[in-house]
């Protein structure tokens, strides 16, 4: 239902009045800039120790 009338609007508007709270509460980000997801994926993987199945 909130997101019923113009989702993306509302989502943006939504992800701002809450940015705040998610950047106070992170114990850790990532750079996603200009970087493939499979990438940041990786580095997320390394952070939290998941090892990786290809190796």
């Amino acid at each position: 239902p909130l997101l019923a009338i113009n989702p993306r609007q509302q989502w943006m508007q939504l992800m701002e009045k809450r940015r705040g709270i998610y950047e106070a509460l992170a114990t850790r980000s990532f750079n996603t800039d200009n970087r493939k997801p499979a990438e940041v994926a990786r580095e997320i993987a390394d952070v939290i120790g998941v090892i990786n199945a290809d190796n």
